[in-house]
């Protein structure tokens, strides 16, 4: 399995966007060695517990010309409901905007939906890897039911973490090139800075909040990480200190995750923050540096071939295993992971209280660049 690190936004781009792919049409994905039912309990209980979420992900070939598509479909849980979506962007040029379930460090996703699926906002890039040349950045918007589109934004410079607020319509994000976060007005396209930080942004990810607040966690290179609280509606923002690492995984009320590395020793620990100070450490071998919160006091990290769920006090409380899995991300009441040989990966959902796999069948799971729940 591959790790993920946390690594500057550029260097980000410069190794995973724009990437010209060969044709690579979805096969049929099969569970291991084909034993596996569409649905297994692993205990005598099963969840009654439902997932509804939108799975997005890109078709690229060449046609002569290197052609892209996002698709759409709505799921619940391991089934298909009602017909796919396409979205045809290749007449902007570029490509999709790399995801972050790809890339290293915090990089959001690069589709975003309004709450009744009728609109799409999308992140595309232009730039040459090989000569590490960068030429624009845009934000589009689409009408799912007619397909029309047109240009929100347009940068000079990578445009990689950004949020969608449907309450006053507006696009809050990260402009690297410039240090800033700033807010979109979709409807106009007018640009206002909202805060200018000190330091580059190794590392940016939006939480919302149930009262209608945007927690923003930032992790810079002189091991500091950040909770700006964020309020849409007067701009205002409260930031507090919540680690001293360089090393961010995962946050949820109030509690950090750090999965440390030391490079020189090799020496790996699972750590927990609170309020700015280190609460707890376990030594803990991981293969995958990302953390995925279940409830308000579990969370889940990858070790080789198994899935482990620990509660604050970073005592094990579950364990799952499969040959190369992997977490895609975490869904109201699943995970949403994969697993089997990287040629013929499975995809499938974990309940979270690993007792139940659920097969998603016909899906390649490395195509997928977003779950919207």
């Amino acid at each position: 399995m591959k790790s993920f690190l946390l690594i500057p936004f550029a260097l980000i781009f410069a190794i995973g966007c724009n990437s010209q792919q060969s044709s690579n049409k979805p096969g049929n994905m099969s569970s291991e060695g084909s034993k596996t039912e569409e649905t297994s309990s692993i205990s005598n209980t099963q969840s009654s517990k439902e997932d509804s979420y939108t799975m997005v992900w890109v078709e690229r070939q060449f046609n002569p010309n290197y052609e892209y598509s996002i698709f759409l479909q709505s799921y619940k849980d391991n089934v298909a409901v009602g017909e796919k979506t396409e979205i045809d962007l290749s007449s902007y040029g570029g490509d999709v905007m790399h995801d972050k379930y790809h890339s290293a460090g915090s990089v959001g996703f690069p589709v975003q939906l309004n709450s009744d699926q009728t609109k799409a906002y999308c992140s595309i890039v232009k730039n040459d890897e090989l000569e590490g040349e960068f030429f624009w950045a845009k934000l589009i918007e689409v009408q799912i039911n007619s397909g029309e589109s047109r240009v929100i934004a347009e940068f000079d410079g990578f445009f990689p973490a950004w949020h969608y607020y449907e309450p006053n319509n507006t696009i809050y994000g990260y402009l690297p090139h410039k240090n800033q976060l700033i807010a979109i007005n979709v409807e106009s396209g007018e640009i206002s800075i909202i805060n200018k930080f000190r330091h580059y942004q190794d590392e940016l990810n939006f939480y919302p909040q149930e009262n209608g607040t945007i927690d923003i966690i930032t992790e810079t290179a002189d091991k500091k990480a950040f909770k700006h609280q964020f309020s849409p509606e007067n701009n205002s923002t409260r930031t507090t200190l919540v680690a001293k690492t360089d090393q961010f995984s995962s946050y949820h009320n109030g509690l950090m995750v750090e999965t440390y590395k030391d490079w020189s020793s090799e020496v790996e620990e699972i750590r927990i923050h609170s309020e700015g100070k280190l609460k707890k450490s376990i030594p803990f071998t991981f293969n995958n540096f990302n953390t995925y919160w279940v409830s308000n006091d579990e969370f889940t990290c990858i070790k080789e071939d198994s899935v482990v769920k620990m509660n604050t006090e970073l005592q094990v409380t579950a364990e799952f295993e499969k040959k190369n899995i992997h977490i895609i991300d975490n869904l109201d009441n699943s995970l949403f992971i994969s697993y089997g040989d990287h040629s013929n990966k499975t995809a499938a959902l974990l309940s979270d209280d690993f007792k139940e796999l659920k097969i998603i069948k016909d899906i390649n799971p490395d195509k997928i660049i977003a779950l919207l729940k």
